[in-house]
């Protein structure tokens, strides 16, 4: 049993890994202790006062306070000079100007701080669906699952590892979306019909995460998967594609990716599958990256997670979108 003093150091732990202020060793420590019931308890609970902050400092100030406080300061300067008043009037714009000060230091960091702990929270959602996937995968002769039957949506099968191996479908929702609540209401009464409303499901599931199918390491691979699904998105979504470097096989623990032969997983099966991109925040076209600063989480075959800035890099860039994501004509 945990003592007094145990407890209150796992508390400092997580939460210091929720906001971002742990250096490499610490994160570690906490990462690798998380797999244990006692510190994912902590890690929820925290997770939950955080969120509970972040909720209590979004409200909107009153309407119209800034002008009524203008209004305010004119009025006492305009009125007849008095001692007692003089003093007063100074105070409120001195109170003003502190209040002005103290916001302009302290928010920014604050801000920082809760983005920090949405990150995180992210990229565990992230390892826990890569740890399912290696489950299904382990049961299914090494595939992985394939994309859902939706046009356009992508993400992965959700029956195939519902309620099996995915127990709670809050898992795909990321914590910096902003109709998060929503979503999990309306996957909850989804989930309730009878039969369960998947295809719902999947596509508010896609507003957070994106989810490959192929082993893809670059744009012209994903243009031709793309290319393919256009023609027979049923067809083409159980199978391998052809692309410019070679075929590209669905995602399979014994298949390496298209420009590699394929061999069981070895030592260089395992450095190949770490660099190819499965399952990542979702980013639309000419919108704002998905966690500042401008970029998303990304998980990769080996179950690795890294946060890639929103650039030129696949899968976190412009064309990815594009092809994914294609504004309507």
């Amino acid at each position: 049993m945990t003592d007094r003093n145990d407890m209150k150091r796992i508390e400092e732990l997580v939460r210091g890994y929720l906001l971002g202020t742990l250096d490499e060793r610490e994160r570690a420590r906490v990462e690798k202790d998380l797999a244990s019931d006692e510190w994912k308890v902590v890690f929820d609970r925290e997770r939950d006062r955080i969120a509970l902050f972040d909720r209590s400092l979004t409200g909107a100030p009153p309407a119209g306070l800034a002008q009524r406080t203008i209004e305010r300061v004119h009025r006492e300067i305009a009125a007849p000079a008095r001692p007692a008043r003089s003093m007063n009037v100074w105070a409120l714009v001195g109170s003003i100007v502190v209040i002005a000060l103290v916001s302009a230091l302290v928010l920014p960091s604050y801000s920082r701080a809760r983005e920090a702990s949405r990150r995180a929270s992210c990229q565990n959602n992230l390892k826990q669906i890569g740890i399912i996937f290696k489950m299904y995968a382990g049961d299914h002769g090494g595939k992985w699952p394939a994309l859902g039957p939706y046009k356009d949506v992508w993400m992965f099968d959700i029956p195939s590892l519902y309620p099996e191996y995915m127990s709670d479908l809050n898992v795909l929702i990321c914590p910096t979306n902003p109709d998060g609540e929503s979503i999990a209401k309306r996957m909850t009464e989804a989930l309730a019909q009878s039969p369960p409303d998947f295809a719902s499901i999947a596509r508010d599931a896609a507003r957070s995460y994106t989810y490959m199918g192929w082993a893809l390491r670059n744009k012209s691979e994903l243009t031709a998967v793309t290319d393919a699904l256009a023609r027979d998105w049923d067809g083409a979504r159980n199978g391998g594609v052809d692309t410019p470097t070679g075929p590209a096989p669905r995602l399979n623990e014994d298949v390496a990716p298209a420009e590699a032969p394929a061999t069981p997983i070895s030592e260089d099966e395992a450095r190949r599958q770490s660099t190819v991109p499965v399952m990542f925040d979702t980013v639309i076209p000419r919108q704002l990256a998905v966690h500042l600063p401008d970029g998303g989480n990304v998980l990769y075959q080996d179950g690795h997670v890294e946060f890639m800035r929103q650039g030129d890099t696949f899968p976190m860039s412009q064309r990815t979108e594009e092809l994914l994501h294609p504004t309507p004509p």
